[in-house]
């Protein structure tokens, strides 16, 4: 397998390369797209449900085989959290 590259000039990043892994059929050998989403998807590249998508996984298998590499699915700064466990304390307490 062997993926053909060709550079790429860009006004905001001249040294940008673009390569081509479907020319030769790279993308459909085993695990590739995964591998790609499970690169893409930590960078924010990708959304969780676009990288599921190009895995070949649902978004709860995608959500799990990223968890168990030790990426986090959600990102939550501090006052994020508090703020969505507020609101399921509220949640709870109306039920």
């Amino acid at each position: 397998m062997r993926a053909t590259a060709q550079p790429l000039m860009n006004r905001d990043r001249p040294d940008a390369l673009i390569v081509g892994l479907n020319k030769d059929g790279t993308l459909a050998a085993p695990g590739v797209k995964a591998a790609l989403a499970t690169a893409l998807f930590p960078a924010g590249h990708l959304s969780l449900a676009r990288s599921a998508r190009l895995a070949g996984m649902t978004m709860s298998h995608f959500a799990a085989h990223v968890s168990r590499l030790g990426i986090a699915v959600i990102q939550l700064d501090a006052q994020e959290a508090v703020s969505d466990l507020d609101t399921l304390e509220q949640w709870l307490a109306s039920s």
